[in-house]
């Protein structure tokens, strides 16, 4: 379970493996819609927008789902910080999922330079892994 800061509610599940034949592929998959979780609902339903801004951060390049980008970790105020500082709802046991994932996979990356990952997803979670492998 991962956590977001923007309602203080567990939103989503991901899970991380690396095959076990050839230790250079590792696969993150994100969780989709449970069809009896409200929360997992209301995230498909927040129709709020994220304004992607381009590098200078001064021009607003595209819109994307906000209620994805609040599942993934967006944060409030802060946007997308290149480094997370400390938060009160992100704990060890429930970091938020953009920032904990790709600190796995930079570990994992940078002891393994063959190593490739795929990062997949159904419904809900399609979409955080679109969003993920773009952020």
């Amino acid at each position: 379970m991962l956590y977001p800061d923007y309602q203080n509610q567990f939103t989503t599940y991901a899970t991380m493996f690396q095959d076990t034949l050839d230790p250079n592929l590792i696969v993150v998959a994100f969780r989709g819609t449970s069809p009896f979780n409200a929360k997992d609902w209301m995230t498909d339903f927040d129709i709020s927008w994220y304004e992607l801004k381009d590098e200078n951060n001064s021009k607003t390049i595209g819109r994307i789902h906000g209620g994805f980008m609040k599942a993934l970790g967006l944060q409030k105020i802060k946007g997308w910080p290149k480094e997370l500082e400390p938060s009160p709802y992100a704990t060890k046991e429930h970091p938020f999922a953009y920032y904990k994932i790709r600190e796995m996979l930079k570990d994992i990356l940078e002891k393994n330079i063959n190593a490739k990952f795929i990062v997949t997803g159904h419904s809900l979670g399609g979409a955080l892994a679109i969003l993920f492998a773009g952020c």
